[in-house]
């Protein structure tokens, strides 16, 4: 299984892939002074032909494809960065319908999620600890924020498809399920180590089929 973790920027939008047994591939797409539909235009087929070049390389994998979903009250250049969310979907949607050999799943996870099962905590903040908070979880050194949380974003989609949960804290396994999920079950971090491992990873799939998107 291919994953690729997508964190969309609007000036450096960080993508990360994951082979196991390989090294990571990482990708920066710079937009440099560009505004407007030209920035939108040129990520998206940025992005594209990336992911496209995965898939070329790896025919009969399965391509597993998670960008950051939107964090709902966030300040600054929130249409923009929406705009840009839903141009990448629907250039991912009609490339993948147009093209039989690539086959994939399509997720969005929430930045609360992805953090607790990465590092732990979702309040982990871009600070100048911020790295070196990464490197201590992950063992991989970035020196670009949107590229770690990329790379984050697509080991976090990974646990959640094919990670053993044995070793798992209790953290973990609380980001684990979505928010509708947890609230729905009335499950919190106190109470979350009550539940057994067949309804836990009955959660899991519910909560997987929340952050789908599309599936080829």
């Amino acid at each position: 299984m291919i994953v690729i973790g997508i964190d969309q920027s609007l000036s450096n939008t960080g993508i990360s892939v994951i082979k196991r047994g390989e090294k990571p591939l990482y990708f920066s797409i710079i937009t440099g002074k560009m505004r407007g539909v030209e920035r939108l235009d040129y990520i998206t087929k940025q992005m594209i032909e990336i992911i496209s070049g995965v898939c070329k390389d790896n025919v009969g994998e399965d391509i597993v494809v998670c960008r950051e979903d939107y964090a709902y009250g966030a300040k600054g250049d929130v249409f923009n960065l929406g705009e840009l969310g839903g141009c990448i979907d629907l250039t991912l949607y009609n490339r993948v319908n147009t093209n039989s050999s690539s086959k994939i799943k399509y997720y969005c996870i929430p930045p609360n999620s992805w953090k607790l099962l990465v590092l732990g905590s979702g309040q982990v903040k871009k600070d100048t600890q911020y790295l070196l908070t990464v490197y201590d979880k992950t063992g991989e050194k970035f020196d670009n924020d949107n590229i770690a949380d990329s790379y984050m974003i697509a080991l976090a989609i990974e646990k959640m498809l094919i990670g053993k949960r044995d070793d798992m804290s209790l953290k973990c396994k609380f980001g684990m399920l979505s928010s509708s999920i947890r609230k729905k079950n009335k499950i919190t971090e106190k109470n979350i180590s009550s539940i057994d491992s067949e309804k836990f990873e009955i959660l899991v799939k519910e909560t997987l089929k929340e952050y789908l998107i599309f599936e080829s």
